[in-house]
């Protein structure tokens, strides 16, 4: 079975690697759609980096990914609200109808989760969504962050014990599923 996952890249890479371990658990194949606002620009770099990284895809599989730059910085207008809209729209309705559609609900603001819901269940597409819940605090995984982007940005290799912290909430985190 194949999926794709649409995930929103908020704050943390950690809930994109995250839902992309637990859909290697269901799925053979999976197609990584990140959408993304101006203002994580820097997680992206980082996560197209981290994503081809031997020692992930032994956790994540060989995923493809595509990243879609949102063409807003954040909703605060009925205009970017509306632009999102349509970037969503767009994003979603190029997805194969065959394929089941994982929605990571994790990154980003309510209204953006609540546009990507309303979306896909209008086009009528088959899937879950997921909620991705660290138990780790805020302060912890941002620490942990810093340390992992200045690695990156220096081409210093990530020790193993790095890419489970970061990457994988330690292990400690779950996932809440409810179909579309």
């Amino acid at each position: 079975m194949e999926c794709t996952l649409i995930s929103l890249l908020g704050e943390s890479e950690g809930v994109i690697t995250e839902a992309l371990e637990y859909c290697k658990k269901k799925f053979e194949k999976i197609e990584n759609i990140v959408l993304y606002t101006r203002d994580v620009r820097e997680k992206v770099k980082i996560l197209r980096k981290v994503l081809k990284m031997k020692e992930l895809k032994q956790r994540i599989g060989d995923v493809t990914s595509k990243f879609v730059r949102i063409p807003v910085s954040d909703i605060t207008s009925q205009k970017e609200l509306m632009t999102f809209r349509k970037t969503v729209e767009k994003v979603i309705k190029g997805i194969d109808r065959n394929k089941t559609v994982i929605l990571n609900i994790s990154g980003g603001r309510k209204i953006m989760v609540i546009v990507m819901l309303d979306v896909v269940r209008k086009i009528g597409l088959k899937g879950l969504w997921i909620n991705i819940i660290s138990r780790m605090k805020r302060e912890e995984i941002a620490e942990l962050g810093e340390i992992v982007k200045e690695k990156i940005e220096n081409n210093i290799k990530l020790e193993k014990e790095e890419i489970d912290n970061y990457f994988f909430s330690k292990g400690n985190y779950i996932v809440l599923e409810f179909s579309l």
